[in-house]
């Protein structure tokens, strides 16, 4: 087996894995969607949902752009464009859906942990 064969296997066993990993997010992400109700927990994971989708499809659209990278096409140009810019997108609205959750579980005027080294006085 020669360098170009070994690279163009690994090349697939990764573009599989790749579809896999892909697939089962998007699985999840549509049981996610379905599973919420109108809670104070929801925005944050709605804009995960939406993430995890941009984030998805630019990766397929850059994929399907690189495979006519030897062409010289306005098409595959503007395909890798928006690939990048979905995941671009997606990497914006997965940090503010982050976001979101930590504003749902740590409410501004919340106490912070404050670790003490004092054993708490026993009742007697």
């Amino acid at each position: 087996m020669s360098a170009a064969d070994i690279s163009s296997l690994v090349s697939t066993i990764l573009g599989i894995a790749t579809l896999a990993g892909m697939a089962g997010t998007a699985f999840y992400a549509i049981r996610l969607l379905g599973s919420m109700r109108n809670g104070m927990l929801e925005r944050g994971w709605r804009f995960i949902v939406f993430a995890s989708f941009c984030l998805i499809f630019g990766i397929v659209t850059l994929d399907l752009s690189l495979t006519g990278l030897g062409q010289n096409s306005v098409f595959y140009e503007v395909l890798g464009y928006s690939g990048a810019a979905l995941q671009a997108i997606g990497a914006i609205m997965i940090g503010y859906g982050f976001k979101s959750q930590y504003d749902a579980w740590n409410p501004k005027g919340m106490k912070k942990f404050v670790k003490t080294t004092e054993a708490p006085h026993q009742i007697e």
